[in-house]
C-alpha cells in the first residue's frame, strides 16, 4: 500500500508537470517581444508550479523511508512514463471533447 501511495504522489506531481510543459509550448510560440502583461504572469505561475513540483519529489523522497532507494527510482521513473503517456492521451483526445 505504501508503494501505491508513492506512485500515486509521484504521478500526481509529473503529470501536473508536464500538464504545464504543455501549456507552455501551446500558449507561449510567439516572440518575447510580442508577449502583454497578462501572458508574462501565466509564464511566472507555470515556472512557480514546475519549481515547486522539484522540490516536492526530494521531500517526497524523505517521507517513505520505508521504501529501499532502488525501488524509489523505478517507481519515480515509471510514474513519469505512465503520467507522460497518460498526459498525451488526453491532450490527444481533447480538441474531439
Amino acid at each position: 500500500m505504501t508503494h501505491l501511495k508513492y506512485f500515486l504522489y509521484l504521478f500526481f506531481l509529473n503529470s501536473i508537470f508536464v500538464l504545464c510543459i504543455f501549456y507552455l509550448s501551446e500558449n507561449f510560440n510567439k516572440p518575447f517581444a510580442d508577449l502583454n502583461n497578462v501572458d508574462i504572469g501565466r509564464a511566472i505561475v507555470v515556472g512557480i508550479v514546475q519549481f515547486s513540483c522539484f522540490f516536492l519529489i526530494p521531500d517526497l523522497q524523505s517521507k517513505f523511508p520505508e521504501i529501499r532507494g532502488e525501488t524509489k527510482y523505478i517507481i519515480l521513473f515509471s510514474s513519469m512514463v505512465t503520467a507522460g503517456l497518460t498526459i498525451l492521451f488526453l491532450v490527444s483526445i481533447y480538441p474531439t471533447i
